[in-house]
């Protein structure tokens, strides 16, 4: 008899870098914490996570997470951006700067995994032995 593999659970007491998002509930926490996001934030990162290794202009983020676009008001995804890196730390400093174009989540600098409505995204600078393993847990499959 052939069985699939468990489903993942989030880790009881992750690493104090390790980043767990609740997309439904709309909660992001860092460690044991909850990382107060606005919003906005909260859809910044959302949508970096599920459309990662992709180069998104400015314009085209405004479009996806505000829902408008003017070339007038890049900063606000400038300002946005700084905040998130600062509020998420090592998982935060995956999020590149294309510089004159936009911004990049790289899968390269992050493990991800998830699970029924949760995702935990691990920096690759988090030292393996403080990296959960999960068995049958997928490196990547946070999806739209």
């Amino acid at each position: 008899m052939v069985t699939a593999p468990p489903e993942p659970r989030p880790h009881d007491r992750p690493g104090r870098d390790v980043v767990t998002v609740l997309p439904g509930a709309r909660e992001v926490r860092r460690g044991d914490a909850v990382v107060p996001l606005t919003r906005m934030e909260h859809d910044l990162w959302v949508f970096l996570l599920v459309k990662r290794d992709v180069v998104h202009t400015r314009e085209a983020i405004l479009r996806a997470v505000w829902g408008w676009a003017s070339p007038d008001a890049s900063r606000t995804v400038d300002t946005h951006v700084a905040r998130l890196r600062r509020k998420l730390g090592p998982a935060g400093a995956a999020i590149t700067t294309v510089h004159r174009v936009g911004y990049l989540l790289r899968s390269t600098d992050l493990r991800l995994i998830e699970g029924s409505g949760w995702t935990q995204v691990f920096p690759r600078c988090v030292p393996p032995g403080s990296t959960p393993s999960v068995p049958g847990a997928p490196m990547a499959t946070v999806t739209p």
